[in-house]
């Protein structure tokens, strides 16, 4: 997969998203230190109250298996440097709350700009160079982020 793909669903998953809220964030990931907060629990679409959200995703992108997820909790004020998913083959995000979405920065020097809505997934190779701009709303943004490998 070389190219980036965005859909959205009309499932209600409220009930999924608070209990992402609810979980336990830090600021460390894999011995770095960074500004935004993600989940302890790097496997979080493997609870079970989170395998509609799990079933979605997989039923999207048929073909590849899960081998990573956790959330990300965006403060205002804070954003994510440059960064890809060497480990994987696709990674992705399922939108949890209205943000100013991700910037993909290819290698000809296109930027792309994608504003993600509520239950908004989108998907990229992972070798794509992304970042998410400063949050400057009040409010957290809250996403699940996965990584996929081809079966």
């Amino acid at each position: 997969m070389n190219n980036i793909i965005k859909t959205s669903c009309n499932i209600d998953f409220t009930k999924e998203s608070l209990l992402v809220i609810e979980q336990e964030f830090t600021n460390e990931f894999m011995g770095m230190v960074l500004q935004r907060a993600v989940t302890k629990n790097l496997k979080l679409l493997d609870m079970t109250e989170l395998s509609p959200i799990k079933e979605y995703i997989l039923k999207c992108m048929p073909g590849y298996e899960l081998i990573g997820s956790w959330a990300s909790k965006i403060n205002p004020g804070v954003g994510a440097g440059e960064h890809t998913h060497l480990d994987a083959d696709v990674s992705g995000t399922f939108c949890l709350s209205i943000n100013q979405g991700i910037i993909y920065h290819h290698v000809n020097d296109i930027i792309r700009q994608e504003i993600l809505y509520p239950n908004d997934l989108i998907v990229w190779s992972s070798d794509i160079v992304h970042s998410v701009p400063l949050n400057e709303n009040k409010n957290p943004w809250y996403s699940i982020n996965f990584d996929l490998r081809k079966i």
